[in-house]
């Protein structure tokens, strides 16, 4: 064998890129084969299944694509188990891993816990991520927590089975627990879960993500614990009814969440308006709303009002305010002035706004947001209503130009329009510093006619456009025709495209012919 085989540095820098099956191999070789072989191969498990083939084999069986123990576990039994859970680092299976494995009967767990000689199973462990429950079944997470050591770093449990009273086991194991845990997710598997208020009393300083589903919010004690964490940079939770924030000691808290940077809350209109009156976040960039209840068209400016109230015009970079709605509500309709609280994010790069109503932004409308956010990239105003045929209030053609010549880096738009009666004078070309990077449209039940002059004027104001999606149609009486109109837009813009992708070359091919007669050639 060559020497750099020797060098296990060399040896772990080739182990990297083989594959499971090739590592068996290896890992069945000589010793410099195996012990770098094995680091690698068992740094990272998918499934608890290889632990149990490493018990002896007539100890276990694997019946129905279900592991069980035929027998408990003897302390002659673990030797093997020891040695190689080692050198696990990473416990992990995530949603889209569509690997066939088997199932964990709930005993085999229960036992390993209970019959453990190790203090710590897996002593080297410092990452859990796991939505695949199939395998491993929720009731057991508390005794699969137990084999995990102190400095475990990350830790996410998604899609879970909701147990009422396997939650409070699982947050007080994870607390009491992993003080090192700088990470931290719970979801559920079904959405509309009642869940109790989840306390989280001994949450360590080093937590830097904390991310829970809508369906689990926390007690008002945790809640203030939580605004004094000083690494906390992201947060995602239910928001309680909570109407000041004070220290352990009872003082009030000066800068609540001093860290935070991304923040996605679910919350009533009233809890959140209560909120932004307590809590000032200056340094968040990155925020999502969802309101749960029926917001009223009185209360969306109040809602706008709240959210310029509660972050920093120069930090703000991504705002998302999603307002659900339940079928028996009145509409509510989105005009200007309900926009004016928001236009002061001057250094907004992604905006989605989606209501449960109509947006009625006129062509002045889309201008004053075309001015306010120059450096906007994505910018998404939708209903989750079904839309009518009625066109009033809406911008024209004629309000995309603002978007054209003061949003250059603006790459996707998703707003609705009224692309009818295209008039000549809106297809004058307008005077831009910048190419305009829009590249997909979304159009949303908007109203057309003329498809051949509708596609001209968005390849002359948008010239790296490909894209355009149309949908919403069906709950229109003049929705597939207009759907119909689209989908000749869709048909011209690449015709478009090939036409300019020519007309570059003929430019190209004069402006080198003109070159070459400019050369004379010199007699001698």
């Amino acid at each position: 064998m060559h020497e750099a085989l020797c060098i296990s540095e060399i040896l772990l820098h080739i182990c990297a890129f083989a594959d499971d099956r090739t590592l068996a191999v290896l890992a069945r070789c000589c010793s410099p084969f195996h012990e770098c072989a094995t680091r690698v191969l068992w740094h990272h498990l998918r499934s608890l299944a290889p632990l149990v083939r490493c018990f002896p084999s007539n100890m276990w069986r694997e019946r129905g694509g279900e592991q069980e123990f035929v027998r408990p576990p003897g302390p002659k039994d673990w030797p093997r188990v020891l040695h190689y859970l080692r050198h696990v680092r990473r416990l992990e299976r995530n949603l889209f891993d569509k690997t066939s494995l088997p199932k964990l009967h709930p005993q085999v767990l229960w036992m390993i816990a209970a019959l453990n000689p190790a203090l710590i199973l897996l002593p080297n462990l410092r990452r859990f991520a796991w939505t695949h429950w199939s395998c491993i079944p929720t009731e057991c997470i508390p005794a699969l927590l137990s084999l995990f050591p102190a400095d475990v770093r990350h830790i996410a449990l998604g899609k879970m089975s909701y147990l009422p009273d396997i939650l409070p086991s699982i947050s007080s194991y994870i607390t009491d627990k992993f003080i090192c845990l700088d990470f931290l997710k719970l979801t559920f598997a079904s959405s509309g879960i009642s869940a109790p208020e989840l306390s989280l009393p001994l949450l360590t300083h080093s937590l830097t993500q904390l991310h829970c589903g809508s369906d689990i919010s926390f007690d008002k004690e945790s809640f203030n614990l939580l605004s004094q964490l000083p690494n906390l940079r992201s947060l995602s939770c239910m928001l309680p009814d909570i109407r000041s924030l004070s220290s352990s000691a009872g003082d009030s808290v000066s800068v609540p969440f001093p860290a935070l940077q991304t923040l996605q809350i679910t919350a009533t209109a009233h809890c959140y308006s209560a909120f932004t009156k307590i809590a000032s976040l200056q340094g968040v960039h990155t925020v999502q709303l969802t309101f749960t209840e029926v917001v009223t068209v009185q209360q969306l400016p109040l809602l706008f009002a709240a959210i310029r109230r509660q972050f920093s015009p120069s930090t703000l970079t991504s705002l998302t305010v999603l307002v659900t709605h339940r079928a028996d509500t009145e509409r509510l309709i989105l005009v200007p002035s309900h926009m004016s609280p928001l236009l002061i994010f001057r250094r907004l790069l992604m905006f989605n706004l989606r209501v449960h109503g109509e947006p009625r932004l006129d062509d002045e409308a889309c201008s004053e947001m075309a001015h306010a956010w120059p450096h906007i990239q994505s910018l998404t105003i939708t209903s989750s209503h079904p839309l009518t045929d009625d066109i009033h209030g809406l911008p024209t053609l004629g309000g995309l130009v603002p978007f054209a010549v003061f949003c250059p880096h603006l790459t996707y738009l998703k707003i609705r329009f009224n692309a009818q009666d295209i008039q000549q004078t809106t297809l004058s070309f307008p005077h831009r510093l910048e190419r305009p990077s829009l590249t997909n449209l979304c159009v949303h039940c908007c109203p057309i006619s003329r498809p051949h002059s509708v596609a001209a004027f968005l390849a002359r104001m948008f010239p790296r456009l490909t894209n355009v999606n149309a949908y919403g149609f069906e709950d229109t009486g003049s929705g597939p025709e207009w759907m119909k109109d689209w989908a000749e837009v869709r048909r011209y813009l690449p015709l478009f495209a090939d036409i300019r992708a020519d007309e570059r070359q003929w430019v190209e091919v004069e402006r080198k012919s003109e070159a070459g007669r400019r050369i004379e050639p010199v007699d001698r």
